[in-house]
């Protein structure tokens, strides 16, 4: 044991001079035989590889074909809901019963002679019965001034016998057409007809808002002063300051408020003085804010097309000078290749400050779609804290009260812009409109003052657009190639125009004043669309 005592003593520096010459060996020899397995490795997968064909440009047949038949799926599904749309739509596309025979089969398509003059005499009475849609309050009869008539009851004027409830104050012009002696083009009839399918729109979200009211005097929005249907080149016209409002999405609109007094000069009014010692931001403003403007930059300056109807028509037009007789867009940014046409409106109405709110959603909720692109809020100018007790009609028919509203300021006056006098045709030559339809200020009843005087009720400028869907391509097709359409049933789905006859559908519900012939409305018949082909989303996975 004690000659092994000196190798246990050293015994770990014996054992490392051992093991680490033997791990070296180990490791040295372990990886050069990793290295050569791996060359090996790469050696066999270089071959491989060089031996693959190289690729061509040709597409997978068979992947190209299954991606062409989902495509042509999608695209049936998106005209089919087009069409779904059309359909739809053509609820409110009604015509007078005098006309439905002689409606053309293709959308904007032209009128027989019979057809024209049948819609030109029964052009008034649409008027009259769009008219009767807001309940308007009607002037009182007998009295001098209105309809010439001798006095009843006593020699005292009598409220006018209408089978409405009168609640809404209808003092804007209503835009209409002005066909004169001439006989309308059938464009000028398409363009009057879709202009009435649209004030109906408006009309009916006005009538929604007060179904629950009995008068004037309890209604919720009791007054429209303007009322327009315009067009523009989309592209929005920056012209002077904010008047203070908001657009459709903004919370609130109490600056909009603040420093107006009825009457402000300078504020969208004519008349009155300026209080208050500063100026005051304009509570109208000019649809080519919104919409651009509505002259059409590639007309000839008058005389063609849509220039000629424009002169024979009360919509948006010019107050005078040279821009009288340019052409003027009737759609906003109207495209061919588009399948709908947006129109925009401009309204100013007096209304309850805290139903704002519910008169906007009324308007979204209409069976055609509508968006309200802005809005201004300001002070009642017909509210009067010193109210006169004289006479039936105090406020109304006489006095400067007859300047009040946007339509005399200068944004719509006679000067420039989008036109003001009857039905937005300003200036030298305006054309009268149809009596009795629109402007209804003169001679109104007593309770029409006293609706106006209600501290919470403020005036409400706004403006919006209406799409209107065109008809669809696929029915187009279909009238144009019977034949084709025959074999493909499917191409007939939607199509009101492809029988020989516009059979008429039911009539609408009547509305207060509806009269018995001219205002009888007939829908062309359409037939429900098929149900959307589904697309399998398994095609790709079998690719």
């Amino acid at each position: 044991m004690d000659k092994l005592q000196p190798i246990i003593k050293n015994r770990f520096w014996i054992l490392a001079g051992l093991l680490l010459p033997l791990a070296m060996y180990g490791f040295f020899s372990a990886n050069s035989k990793l290295k050569a397995a791996t060359e090996s490795r790469e050696t066999a997968l270089d071959g491989v590889l060089s031996n693959i064909p190289g690729g061509t440009n040709d597409a997978n047949e068979k992947y190209e074909q299954g991606l062409k038949k989902i495509n042509e799926a999608y695209t049936k599904n998106v005209d089919q809901s087009i069409v779904g749309i059309w359909n739809k739509q053509q609820e409110r596309m009604t015509w007078p019963n005098v006309v439905r025979n002689h409606l053309p089969k293709k959308f904007l398509g032209d009128f027989d002679y019979r057809g024209v003059v049948a819609y030109q005499a029964a052009y008034p009475q649409l008027m009259k019965d769009l008219q009767a849609r807001v309940e308007p309050v009607m002037p009182m009869e007998g009295s001098r001034g209105f309809g010439g008539g001798p006095m009843i009851g006593g020699g005292q004027p009598q409220p006018a016998d209408v089978p409405w409830q009168q609640k809404v104050i209808l003092a804007a012009s209503i835009p209409q057409a002005h066909f004169g002696r001439m006989r309308p083009t059938s464009e000028q009839i398409w363009n009057a007809q879709i202009d009435i399918w649209l004030l109906r729109l408006l009309f009916d979200a006005v009538a929604r808002l007060n179904e629950d009211k009995d008068s004037a005097t309890e209604a919720i929005l009791r007054r429209i002063d303007t009322l327009q249907l315009v067009g523009g080149d989309g592209e929005p016209v920056l012209t002077g300051g904010s008047s203070g409002g908001g657009d459709a999405g903004s919370g609130g609109y109490g600056e909009a408020m603040t420093g107006l007094e009825p009457g402000a000069q300078g504020g969208g009014y004519g008349g009155g003085n300026q209080t208050g010692g500063s100026k005051v931001a304009p509570i109208s403003f000019s649809p080519a804010q919104e919409f651009g403007s509505d002259l059409d930059s590639s007309g000839d300056g008058g005389g063609g097309g849509g220039g000629a109807d424009d002169m024979a028509y009360g919509g948006a037009g010019s107050g005078g000078g040279g821009a009288q007789n340019q052409t003027r867009l009737r759609y906003i940014a109207e495209s061919e290749e588009a399948p709908f046409l947006e129109r925009g409106f401009y309204m100013s109405v007096i209304i309850m400050q805290d139903k704002i709110p519910d008169f906007l959603v009324a308007l979204a909720d209409s069976e055609w779609p509508i968006r309200v692109v802005r809005y201004n809020v300001g002070k009642n100018p017909h509210y009067s804290e010193k109210r006169t007790t004289g006479g039936f009609m105090p406020g109304f028919g006489s006095g400067e009260e007859m300047n009040f509203g946007p339509a005399a300021s200068d944004t719509f006056g006679g000067g420039s812009g989008y036109g003001g006098g009857e039905g937005g045709l300003g200036g030298v030559g305006a054309k009268t409109g149809i009596p009795g339809v629109g402007n209804l200020i003169q001679n109104l009843p007593p309770f029409a003052d006293a609706a106006m005087q209600n501290p919470n009720l403020v005036q409400l400028d706004l403006c919006g657009v209406i799409t209107m869907y065109k008809q669809p391509q696929i029915i187009i097709d279909a009238i144009d190639n019977p034949a084709a359409s025959s074999e493909n049933p499917d191409q007939q789905d939607g199509n009101p125009a492809v029988s020989e006859e516009l059979a008429p559908a039911a009539p609408e519900e009547p509305v207060p004043g509806d009269s018995d012939a001219a205002a009888d409305d007939a829908t062309p018949k359409a037939s429900e669309s098929t149900t959307d082909e589904n697309v399998n989303s398994s095609e790709l996975e079998k690719l």
